[in-house]
Parts: C-alpha cells; sequence; structure tokens
C-alpha cells in the first residue's frame, strides 16, 4: 500500500468500499500520508499550528479550547442553525477544516499538498430504469458482500422502506452468519397506538416472514426520547444535535457492527430528483435555491429576533447558492446539494457519532453506485423502479408494502404534546429568566408558543427547537466562548 501511494497509483482506492481514513507515515522522509473515504462520509479534521499539524476524528472539546485561541466558527455554528447539522467544511472551532472526500492529503517539513484521487463523472448515458436499478441492486449486493466478509455477526435495521428492505433480502440469501434484524416498534399515530404495533414494525415483522429471519421487537415507552438518556449529545464537530433511532439498535445485544441503509433513497429511489414533480431545469437558478432552502431549512425564522433571523436566511441562502452553482451546467445541482451537504453530514452526525460501540457498513456508499446515477436523466429513477427491481431479485418480498403506501389518518385536531416536550418546554422557559439566556429568540412569539406546544403536539418542533439553542449556549458557556449571532 504504501508504495503505490508513493507512487501516486491512488485511483484503486476509489474501489474501497466502505468508509475509512488511512494514515501512512514514511520515518524515512518525515512524511505522512491521509487518505479519506470516496465520499468523505468518516469525519477527519485538520489544523495547523505554525510548524505543527494536527489532525482529529473530534472536535470542540475543553481541550481545543485551551490549546488553540478560543474563537468560535460562526459559519458552522449558522449552519447547524440553519439545517439542524453543520454542512460547512469547518467545525465549531475556527481553524479546524473537515477533509473533503477521495482526498489525499500529504504533510511534510515543507507544508501541506492535497489533491484528489477520485472525480464524479457526469457522462450522459442511454439506458432504461430497469437496466440501471437492476446494476444499482448488483453493486449494492457486492459492497454488501465485501463490507461483511469475515464478520462473525452483525445488525440491521429494519423499517417499512425498501432500502433496509433489500439489504434483508440480501443478508438473507447471503447466510451471514450471526445477522440480526431489529426494528424499533413506535409511533405517535393514534391508530398504530390503538394496534400497539406501528406501520414499520408490522411491514418489517412481514418482510422477516417472508425471508425467513428471524426479527428482533425494540419496544419504545410512551415517547420516543424517554429511550435515551441525555437527549443531545456531541457530534464529531462540536455542535449538540438530538439522538437517533439507530442509536437503539447500535446499544440493543451485543456490539456488532450495524449494516445502515443511508445514500439509498438518493442514489436508488431518485428522491431529489424532481420537486413537487419538477426536473430541476424547470426552475430558474435563484428560484431553485429558495426552493431547497425551504426544503432545508430547520429554524422557523419568525422565532428570532428580527435582524439576526434576516442574516440567518440571507447566510442560509447564499451558501446553499454557493453549493449548487458548479452543478448547474450538468443538471445536477439538488442531487450533489443532497450528496454533498444532507446525505454527507447527516450521516456523520446520526451515525458516526456511535464509533465507540460499533462499525457501520454501508452498502450504498461507493463511488460504482455514485457514478451510475451520475449517468442517467432526472426522473429516470423512482420509488416504483425501485420497487419493480427488488421484485426481479428477491420476488418473494416485492409485493409487501412500502410504508408510503399505507394510508395514514389526518393528524388530530389537538393531539396531546409527548412528555419529553413537555420537559423540553420546562427547561426552555426556566432559561428564559436568565437575560442572556435563548437571547436569539422573540420572547414575545417564543414563550406563547411553548406553553401551547407544551400540550399540543402540532407545536413540538418549538420546544425542539429552543433546546438545541440551549445546548449550544451551554457548551460555548462551558468552553468559555461568546457567539456573536449579529456578525
Amino acid at each position: 500500500m504504501q508504495e503505490r501511494i508513493e507512487r501516486g497509483h491512488l485511483g484503486d482506492f476509489s474501489a474501497v468500499e466502505g468508509i475509512f481514513s488511512v494514515f501512512v507515515v514514511d520515518c524515512r522522509d518525515g512524511v505522512l500520508h491521509v487518505l479519506t473515504d470516496v465520499l468523505g462520509l468518516r469525519p477527519l479534521y485538520v489544523r495547523r499550528k505554525d510548524n505543527d499539524v494536527w489532525l482529529s476524528t473530534r472536535v470542540g472539546t475543553k481541550w481545543d479550547a485551551k490549546a488553540f485561541s478560543a474563537a468560535i466558527n460562526m459559519d458552522a455554528v449558522r449552519s447547524w442553525a440553519c439545517f439542524g447539522y453543520n454542512a460547512t467544511d469547518g467545525a465549531l472551532w475556527q481553524g479546524w477544516r473537515r477533509l473533503p472526500g477521495a482526498v489525499h492529503l500529504l504533510v511534510s517539513r515543507a507544508g501541506e499538498q492535497e489533491r484528489a484521487y477520485h472525480r464524479l463523472a457526469f457522462s450522459a448515458r442511454q439506458a432504461g430504469a430497469d437496466e440501471l436499478t437492476d446494476r444499482m441492486i448488483a453493486s449494492v449486493e457486492r459492497s454488501f458482500s465485501t463490507q461483511t466478509a469475515g464478520l462473525s455477526s452483525c445488525k440491521l435495521s429494519l423499517s417499512g422502506g425498501f432500502d433496509s428492505r433489500l439489504l434483508a433480502g440480501i443478508g438473507s440469501r447471503q447466510r451471514l452468519p450471526g445477522f440480526q434484524v431489529s426494528v424499533v416498534n413506535g409511533s405517535g399515530n393514534w391508530r398504530d397506538r390503538l394496534a400497539n404495533e406501528s406501520t414499520e414494525s408490522r411491514l418489517a415483522r412481514e418482510a422477516c416472514k417472508r425471508l425467513g429471519l428471524p426479527l428482533n421487537v425494540i419496544e419504545l415507552g410512551r415517547d420516543v426520547w424517554e429511550s435515551f438518556g441525555e437527549p443531545f449529545h456531541l457530534m464529531a464537530d462540536g455542535f449538540p444535535i438530538t439522538k437517533q433511532l439507530i442509536a437503539l439498535i447500535v446499544g440493543n445485544g451485543q456490539s456488532s457492527p450495524v449494516i445502515n441503509g443511508f445514500l439509498g433513497d438518493s442514489l436508488m429511489r431518485g428522491s431529489w430528483d424532481c420537486i413537487d414533480g419538477k426536473p430541476e431545469q424547470s426552475f430558474k437558478g435563484g428560484d431553485l435555491v429558495d426552493m431547497m432552502l425551504r426544503r432545508h431549512s430547520q429554524l422557523p425564522a419568525y422565532l428570532l429576533v428580527d435582524k439576526p433571523a434576516r442574516l440567518l436566511t440571507d447566510w442560509a441562502r447564499s451558501f446553499l447558492g454557493k453549493a449548487m452553482a458548479p452543478h448547474y451546467a450538468a443538471e445536477r445541482a439538488v442531487f450533489m446539494l443532497d450528496l454533498e451537504m444532507r446525505q454527507r453530514f447527516y450521516m456523520s452526525n446520526n451515525f458516526l457519532q456511535h464509533l465507540h460501540q460499533c462499525e457501520p457498513v454501508l452498502p450504498f456508499a461507493t463511488a460504482e453506485l455514485v457514478d451510475l446515477k451520475l449517468s442517467i436523466g432526472n426522473g429516470v429513477l423512482t420509488l416504483d423502479s425501485f420497487r419493480n427491481g427488488i421484485r426481479r431479485r428477491f420476488p418473494e418480498i416485492g409485493d409487501v408494502p412500502h410504508s408510503s403506501d399505507i394510508r395514514r389518518s389526518r393528524p388530530q385536531r389537538f393531539r396531546l404534546a409527548s412528555y419529553t416536550n413537555r420537559q423540553w418546554t420546562r427547561h426552555a422557559l426556566a432559561s428564559l429568566r436568565r437575560k442572556n439566556a435563548l437571547a436569539l429568540f422573540n420572547r414575545r412569539i417564543l414563550v406563547p408558543r411553548l406553553l401551547v406546544g407544551a400540550v399540543d403536539a402540532r407545536l413540538e418542533f418549538v420546544a425542539e427547537t429552543a433546546m438545541r439553542f440551549l445546548m449550544l449556549e451551554r457548551l460555548a458557556k462551558h468552553l468559555g466562548v461568546e457567539m456573536d449571532w449579529e456578525r
């Protein structure tokens, strides 16, 4: 491996399946070679201070505040505030930069050199949806087999969707030893509560029955967040974020690699190829940015005081515009935004946090799949084409409905808010007694919505939003830094 890296033969790394960081130290010349996985899904941050180069998989700790100047990266903070996760290439602290995917970083006494060893291709190809879907499923099967080879056990989180169902079918055919399939049973839908089983759990049970796989059902309490201890924790880039259901799969039973279906939605089903049934070329550039701003934003700006609300909205629109601009000509702006921003960082934020418990297996995260996706026109792949591909390869589960096919009842006009939401409301209201707490929010708007949201589940997001910011403020105070939202 070292010889190939030294000679510049790096193309083979684009075919390595899974997520990884490679470090090769040449003690003779004092040179360090670092390679990131092809999609950059494993977080790796780099910082240079004088003649020292620092590399870390996790930043934002109190140690960082002591070792470096305590300066907050407000662009990263704004991204976290607007989108619910940090989509920049930075971290909570200034000076830390996240390495992109498919990069070879060479660190020596002379400085740093960085170059890409793989570039995504936008070549047009004439092929039908059936052929492309079959090729993609075959690629996922190969990747699944490669990444699980030699494992004594592994876990799969099964839902009512197609991505995890495909992986369950592949696992049943490949007869993996210690293959554990689990589903989390819990729902806010009143029909599901009456049946004592969620739609996701019911569909997972039916798929496992047909595949001959035992199913482990993880029951939730009266509220999903009660299944966790502290409802927030810190991510690799230093920001707090809510925990995810995948954490329950990771922590249930023995520690094992977890097979995860992330990336399947944008790669296999084309969920971001069209917006409201229209391909991206039917939108003007500015209109497309505004549309994606509405879809990506997780911050209700009306809850904030006027100036920061305006600044955050303007920043988010500008950020999305710059991220999409390089891909307009190829008519891949929406897909690349999803892949490079939402999927890459959402994946890292919601799953890679558990690396201390398990190692993730990501059969969808391959350069081959992304290149296939980029070779076709928008709208060629749909949910139906994916469904038909599963029917051809795994007919025994081909007619099990997708969770979106199940008719859902309309939410009641009034629905009791969750236990956790009431707890978060109390935390937020108590904090508002302090002048410097939640100063970004318009209290005349926030307080009434918090009080109503403590009872009415339609406003649960208000307490969730306030708690996210409260956690960030507590973290900043703990680290001895201040954030200037008006800068």
